[in-house]
């Protein structure tokens, strides 16, 4: 439905002073260290894990070389798609409008919340992480404590449901680095980043700190790259419930 007089009525008369909640700030692209961008020209695209071979085995002398196979597991598939957002305006709204505001301001609003859009499919991969309802390519969630392989068994990438603390942390780390392929080789995996949703980032981020307090009083070097920048009252605040 195109936006006609009788939804900008304020905006027909003179004696406006402004005009708010057109220009909201955006959220922080917070896809792009989470996602590697590929161009594409087809309707989907496909991805085949291919399974190496396993460890050699010993051979005695003048006996026959073992010979090992490999082959391809499951496929991944990601489907295009098309999102779309437009708005419409009537001819007499756009004559008798007083200020302006559809080329200025309200694309603006559009390109928002486009750019919305793709931030709240982007983080639907790790809101969903944890659903049955939402499997890959080897039939199981995203983080699953039973991801099949061809020949080492089920794998898992769950730590459970404690809270973050430094115990969880090294075991996460730990369980990172010892991932092994389909034939039960390990893949030199290490640890990246910790991904958590926006209600808990600032508690998070506290406990962290008070974390790492706690290890610079036990004189452990520790290497920090923060991607959000803290005022001082605010690591007072973190701080202050720590004993000295």
């Amino acid at each position: 439905m195109a936006i006609n007089r009788a939804d900008i009525a304020k905006e027909l008369l003179p004696g406006l002073n402004a005009i708010f909640g057109l220009e909201y700030g955006m959220v922080d692209d917070e896809l792009a260290p989470l996602y590697e961008t590929e161009n594409s020209e087809k309707a989907f695209e496909e991805e085949v894990l291919f399974t190496m071979f396993g460890e050699a085995p010993t051979k005695a002398e003048g006996a026959a070389v073992q010979y090992d196979s490999a082959q391809e597991s499951y496929a991944s598939r990601y489907t295009h798609e098309t999102v779309a957002l437009a708005f419409a305006v009537t001819e007499e709204a756009m004559e008798d409008n007083l200020y302006d505001t559809f080329a200025k301001v309200r694309a603006k609003g559009l390109a928002r919340a486009m750019g919305s859009t793709k931030q709240v499919k982007a983080a639907n991969t790790f809101n969903n992480a944890f659903s049955g309802s939402y499997l890959g390519g080897d039939g199981v969630a995203l983080i699953s404590d039973s991801h099949p392989t061809v020949g080492d068994g089920d794998q898992s990438n769950k730590i459970g449901t404690a809270a973050i603390s430094m115990t969880t942390l090294e075991t996460a780390i730990t369980n990172i680095s010892k991932i092994k392929d389909d034939r039960g080789i390990m893949v030199a995996a290490s640890a990246q980043s910790v991904i958590s949703r926006q209600i808990w980032r600032w508690k998070r981020i506290c406990s962290f700190i008070r974390l790492v307090y706690q290890m610079v009083r036990w004189r452990i070097l520790v290497v920090l790259m923060l991607q959000m920048i803290l005022t001082p009252f605010q690591i007072w605040d973190c701080f202050r419930k720590v004993s000295l």
